[in-house]
């Protein structure tokens, strides 16, 4: 009994946290990129949560899910970014 109340006390903490994150604002969306080889293994290197990735023509087209900073980042840094 006891080891069923620990569990449930730990789902309700864990569900709350989860309500806290998406209240602070934080929002993800999809993006679609072409990039090279070298950029696509950058991105990989830190850590960029790349859903999709398909080799083109052109490099590898990207399917990303972001937030609006990170957009606004790989956009100086030259890398194309749109919605999917």
């Amino acid at each position: 009994m006891k080891r069923l109340l620990v569990l449930g006390c730990a789902c309700v903490l864990a569900l709350a946290l989860s309500a806290t994150a998406g209240a602070a604002g934080v929002k993800l969306n999809f993006y679609k990129a072409t990039v090279s080889q070298d950029v696509y293994r950058d991105l990989l290197a830190k850590g960029t949560d790349i859903a999709g990735a398909t080799q083109v023509a052109k490099g590898v087209r990207l399917e990303l899910v972001l937030t609006r900073a990170q957009v606004r980042a790989l956009k100086e840094q030259g890398v194309g970014v749109s919605t999917s």
